[in-house]
């Protein structure tokens, strides 16, 4: 391997690294917004409507799903339909 060849690998290498931080820190300021977090509850969801209940909500139980599904979720269908 020649000296181009390991500069090109060395800043791969670390586009990578910096990749994998802003993903943590990304992790981490989501779940430092969400107050109340039901995993069993999420658990249940498809990974989309984890994923969307996730981005969207600070208190992530049983009850805030329902209203979320059926007064957020219904209106969403209903404008991209």
């Amino acid at each position: 391997m020649d000296k181009k060849e390991k500069s090109k690998l060395n800043e791969e290498v670390i586009q990578g690294s910096e990749n994998a931080e802003t993903n943590q820190n990304m992790e981490s300021q989501e779940d430092a917004n969400v107050l109340v977090k039901d995993n069993e509850l999420l658990s249940k969801l498809t990974l989309e409507e984890a994923e969307d209940f996730n981005s969207s909500t600070v208190v992530q139980n049983e009850r805030i799903y329902e209203r979320y599904k059926n007064e957020i979720m219904t209106g969403v269908e209903i404008a991209n339909s």
